[in-house]
C-alpha cells in the first residue's frame, strides 16, 4: 500500500523544479541502496532522517509498557517492523531527504536572482530569501559520489562574516540552521507522507481524549490519519500551492500526480492480488479496475474494495468502514450476543 511513496515524491520533486522522474527514479534507487551506504547513511543521519523505526525499536523495549496503551504501542511497533514498513518509511525518507539536499547543493551554486522561479517559490515558502540563501552559498558542503550536499552541521560551521548585516551573529547563525532544517523536514513530508500534528489535529477537531466526544472521534478516525494528511499537504499543495499565471504548470502537476498515483494503486493491488495466489491480474482496461488503482493509490485504499462489492476486505459494509473499526466490532458483537 506503500508505493504511492515514490510518486508522491516525484511529484514533490517536480513541485521545486527538478522534475517528476528525477524524484520518482531517485526513490526506487534509495529502496535499491537501502541501509547499505556508510556515508549515504550518514548523511541522511545529518538531516535527521531515516531512523524512527530504528529509534522505535530501540525505545520500545525500555518503554513503559504495562498498561493497556503501552502494550497496544509495542505490539505495534512489532507488527510495522515485522511487515517491513518501517524499513520501507525510513529507506523512503532517509531518500528524499538527500535528494533535497543534493538539490540544494546543485543550486547553490546559482545567485538567489537566478535560481529557477520553482525553487525559489519554495525557498520563499520556507523563509529562505536572497541573505540567507547567499549565506548558505558561503558554506563549505561534503561531495559523495559526484553530488554536492548541504547539511546543517556545515551551515553551523559558517564564518561570522557569512552574516554580515544580518544582526546579532549568534542568532542569524541558528536562524539560518533551523531554516535549513525545516527546509529539509518539511519537504520530505510533503514527499513521503506520514500522518503528523496538524492531521491528527484535523482528525480530533481539538477534543480532549478521555471525553466522551473525545473518545468517539478518535473510534471513528482509526486508520484515516493517512488519508487526512496525503489531503492536507499533496491535494492542498496541488490546489493552492501555484502562484497566479502558474495555471499551466498546476494542471501538468495534477495530471502527472493523478496518472502516477494510479499506476502505483495498480502496482499495489497487483502485488496484493499475487499474495493471495489470483492470477492473472486484473485487466487495466476495465474502468473498474482502474477505478479501484487511482483510489488504492490515492490514500484512500480502504474504500477501494467497494468498487467491486457491497462489503470490505474484513467483510464490513460501507458505514462501518466509514464509522471506523470499533464501531464495527461493536455491531459485530451484538450480532453475536442476538444469534446467541
Amino acid at each position: 500500500s506503500s508505493f504511492s511513496d515514490t510518486i508522491t515524491a516525484g511529484a514533490a520533486s517536480q513541485f521545486r523544479g527538478s522534475g517528476f522522474f528525477k524524484g520518482f527514479v531517485n526513490q526506487l534507487d534509495g529502496l535499491r541502496i537501502g541501509r547499505s551506504n556508510k556515508e549515504l547513511n550518514e548523511i541522511a543521519f545529518l538531516l535527521g532522517e531515516g531512523f524512527d523505526g530504528i529509534q522505535g525499536h530501540i525505545v520500545s523495549p525500555a518503554a513503559a509498557i504495562d498498561g493497556p496503551v503501552g502494550v497496544m504501542s509495542g505490539l505495534q511497533e512489532k507488527f510495522f517492523r515485522w511487515n517491513g514498513l518501517s524499513w520501507w518509511t525510513d529507506v523512503q525518507r532517509a531518500s528524499a531527504a538527500r535528494m533535497i539536499s543534493a538539490e540544494m547543493g546543485m543550486r547553490a551554486k546559482t545567485a538567489f536572482a537566478d535560481l529557477p522561479p520553482a525553487y525559489r517559490n519554495v525557498l520563499g515558502l520556507h523563509g529562505i530569501d536572497a541573505p540567507k540563501w547567499e549565506a548558505i552559498r558561503k558554506a563549505q558542503f561534503r561531495e559523495v559520489n559526484g553530488a554536492t550536499y548541504v547539511t546543517p552541521d556545515r551551515i553551523r560551521d559558517l564564518p561570522d562574516d557569512a552574516f554580515a548585516g544580518m544582526g546579532d551573529v549568534a542568532r542569524a547563525r541558528n536562524d539560518l540552521e533551523m531554516a535549513v532544517r525545516r527546509f529539509v523536514a518539511d519537504e520530505t513530508s510533503y514527499g513521503v507522507i506520514e500522518t503528523d500534528t496538524r492531521s491528527r489535529r484535523t482528525m480530533t477537531l481539538g477534543l480532549r481524549p478521555g471525553t466522551v466526544a473525545g473518545e468517539a472521534i478518535r473510534f471513528i478516525g482509526q486508520f484515516k490519519g493517512f488519508p487526512i494528511a496525503f489531503t492536507q499537504r499533496v491535494g492542498g499543495r496541488a490546489a493552492f500551492g501555484f502562484r497566479k499565471g502558474e495555471g499551466a504548470k498546476q494542471i501538468g502537476h495534477i495530471g502527472t500526480l493523478l496518472a502516477g498515483l494510479t499506476m502505483a494503486g495498480y502496482a499495489s493491488m497487483t502485488v496484493k492480488d499475487m499474495l493471495k495466489g489470483y492470477w492473472p491480474p486484473r485487466d487495466p482496461t476495465d474502468p473498474k479496475t482502474m477505478g479501484a488503482a487511482f483510489i488504492q493509490g490515492g490514500a484512500a485504499g480502504i474504500y477501494g474494495d467497494f468498487l467491486f462489492g457491497r462489503v470490505n476486505r474484513f467483510g464490513g459494509g460501507l458505514t462501518e468502514t466509514a464509522i471506523g473499526p470499533t464501531f464495527g466490532a461493536a455491531g459485530d458483537l451484538a450480532n453475536l450476543i442476538m444469534k446467541a
